[in-house]
């Protein structure tokens, strides 16, 4: 490349760019994208790449973010409303979780993300947050208490499972409502510095909720 004078910058930023016809420039970008992931870390690593990476990574994350507080103020999405038209029975008919599945499905990364920073958790995966410990009772533990005749003192996994999948169902039915009103009482607290919401209609009457 120093024989023409092209720098490695120019060649992978023409590869990324351009519209490629011929069969070997179609085999780089397929390179480069399958080990996207790769170079972007090297990148990050990189003494001298880290700031420029970090700063970069964090300005597109803030504005994905704010384009999706934008989004939940369109009023097509059905969450405007105004206090001076609020009635009493349309409070009451108003459900927070039918508010915060509209989010979750609307802007699903956001949603994610105020969780993530409210728990500490990567996922909103409900089914595994909460999986309780079924492994088998040591052997040892086992043996113990019978040879001391208290085998009924240790209690199997078996002889418990239909209690334990209550609880565990139980646990995690209000886990997620209480992690659904955390996110959704944030999004809410910053979309309104932005617009306003409305209750989507159920019928012929609007329904709406002051914020």
């Amino acid at each position: 490349m120093n024989h023409y004078s092209i720098t490695l910058s120019e060649v992978l930023l023409f590869v990324l760019s351009a519209e490629m016809h011929e069969t070997y420039m179609n085999i780089m970008l397929a390179d480069l994208v399958n080990r996207a992931q790769e170079i972007l870390t090297a990148f990050h690593l990189h003494p001298k790449t880290t700031a420029t990476t970090v700063d970069w990574t964090l300005q597109l994350a803030r504005s994905c973010y704010s384009r999706a507080m934008q989004m939940l103020t369109r009023k097509e999405h059905g969450w405007h409303f105004s206090a001076t038209n609020t009635k009493p029975e349309q409070i009451h008919d108003f459900r927070i979780e039918d508010m915060a599945e509209k989010m979750r499905t609307v802007t699903p990364d956001l949603w994610e993300m105020v969780h993530f920073l409210l728990s500490g958790k990567d996922s909103m995966d409900t089914d595994t947050e909460m999986e309780l410990d079924s492994r088998e009772p040591d052997l040892e533990e086992r043996q113990y208490w019978e040879s001391e005749g208290m085998e009924d003192v240790w209690v199997g996994p078996d002889e418990v499972a239909a209690e334990v999948q209550q609880e565990e169902k139980d646990q995690k039915a209000v886990q997620k409502k209480r992690e659904s009103r955390e996110v959704l009482t944030t999004i809410i607290g910053l979309v309104t510095t932005t617009g306003y919401l409305e209750i989507p209609d159920k019928g012929p009457t609007r329904r709406q909720l002051p914020s």
